[in-house]
């Protein structure tokens, strides 16, 4: 079951932290609060993919008064108020990410100190090699771990086995190009949630950063 009202809540909580830093600290901390809320717009998205499931079922058991109910929610299921803050969440992450891109690109460039650099890239070297031990480690942990659940498995009941989320902290989901996302969450939204106060003012945000205010 999908708990979209959870997953809000704490993308809410998480997209707080979001406020300053560089690029790239922007995209860590937003990395979990996209991962929730665009988790929540996927929720809608299945929802209208498995109508078609039933669509031969209910003719078949002829419950037609509900397989007509079931039709017309799903024409709106995207207006939902879970959907629109969804997406207007989404969207206000990604319009931040691109400013501070924006910011990153404008600032202009100091004069490095060559040793100064030269310190800053033996630190950086020292922090890549350390990450590259703990990852080992960690790795060679799990291959442990999992050799040792394997032999427990003779004698337990095998569940079943879920698939692996590539993306748990949604780095690649901050990857994304921002304004494009919001782009695209904006027209989500003035499509399936056209009488939403909130969908006309993110709407108005997107068109003022692509500086096409009349769009």
């Amino acid at each position: 079951m999908q708990a979209s009202w959870y997953e809000l809540e704490v993308g809410s909580a998480l997209a707080r932290r979001v406020t300053t830093g560089t690029p790239a600290e922007l995209r860590e901390l937003a990395g979990p609060a996209l991962k929730l809320f665009l988790s929540v717009e996927k929720h809608f998205s299945d929802f209208v993919e498995d109508q078609f499931d039933f669509h031969t079922y209910c003719v078949r058991k002829m419950t037609l008064r509900a397989y007509v109910s079931v039709l017309k929610l799903e024409d709106n299921i995207r207006g939902h108020k879970a959907f629109v803050k969804a997406c207007v969440q989404a969207a206000e992450l990604y319009l931040l990410l691109h400013k501070a891109d924006s910011a990153e690109v404008a600032k202009p460039q100091e004069a490095v100190d060559p040793k100064l650099a030269k310190a800053l890239a033996k630190r950086e070297k020292a922090k890549a090699a350390k990450a590259k031990r703990k990852a080992e480690a960690d790795a060679k942990a799990q291959a442990e771990a999992a050799k040792e659940a394997a032999k427990n498995d003779d004698s337990k009941k095998k569940l079943p086995k879920r698939d692996a989320d590539e993306d748990p902290k949604g780095e690649k989901l901050a990857a994304l190009e921002p304004l494009k996302e919001a782009t695209r969450l904006s027209k989500a939204l003035e499509k399936y949630a056209a009488s939403s106060v909130e969908t006309h003012a993110l709407a108005f945000d997107v068109s003022m950063v692509r500086a096409k205010p009349l769009l």
